[in-house]
């Protein structure tokens, strides 16, 4: 007789995209887990990772973070939930600040696997940050 599946494997999971400077361990205390609490209380799975570099994460040492990076890293959160997990439910993404960027990233490039997308306080795109941080003809030259 087959061992029965975990039930996890069947339900919502949710991948979580960190902003910008805050790492997962501090996504999941108060007050920055209003998300993660929501998630849960709905019996939800939550995926919560670090982009390369943040937390108790490591990076080479000639490596930058890098907004292709961290939806490099993005994917592969991705693949190890499908191919390594193998979760059968829905899966959605949520992205605040910079984290909306990999999460729109994961949303588009995984349409067929991705059916929630939630982005929160983000921007579409990183080279107008600087633009309208700090002012001068060549902030974006410099960025």
């Amino acid at each position: 007789m087959p061992a029965e599946e975990p039930k996890y494997l069947t339900k919502a999971t949710i991948i979580m995209c960190n902003p910008n400077a805050l790492y997962y361990q501090q996504m999941v205390t108060s007050p920055n887990a209003y998300w993660l609490n929501f998630f849960l209380k709905r019996d939800i799975n939550v995926v919560c990772w670090n982009y390369r570099g943040y937390g108790e994460s490591s990076k080479g040492v000639c490596e930058t973070v890098s907004p292709y990076k961290s939806k490099r890293d993005a994917e592969y959160v991705m693949a190890f939930l499908v191919n390594r997990l193998r979760v059968k439910g829905h899966i959605g993404v949520y992205g605040r600040s910079i984290g909306g960027l990999t999460a729109c990233h994961l949303a588009n490039k995984y349409d067929n696997l991705v059916k929630a997308l939630i982005v929160d306080r983000s921007f579409y795109e990183l080279s107008t940050v600087p633009e309208g941080k700090i002012k001068g003809k060549c902030t974006a030259r410099l960025y």
